[in-house]
């Protein structure tokens, strides 16, 4: 179990997000530390794979050549 302390202004919009997605507190917390840590270990993978040298493609040139430019 993990406890944390947030202000009230904080807890308001934690309360308002909960009301008008039909979800409660927790599932609203877990939903977004899930997303947080994803985010995270995203950044750091892009981040070792800069810092290894190794060739990469950028999203443009990806969609060049693949033909997926709009």
């Amino acid at each position: 179990m993990i406890e944390i302390r947030v202000d009230p202004e904080l807890e308001q919009r934690l309360d308002h997000e909960a009301r008008i997605s039909g979800k409660t507190r927790e599932e609203c917390l877990k939903e977004a530390l899930s997303r947080y840590l994803e985010d995270r270990e995203d950044y750091r993978e892009g981040i070792a794979v800069l810092e290894s040298g190794e060739p990469f493609s950028s999203l443009e040139d990806v969609e060049k050549r693949f033909d997926l430019e709009n």
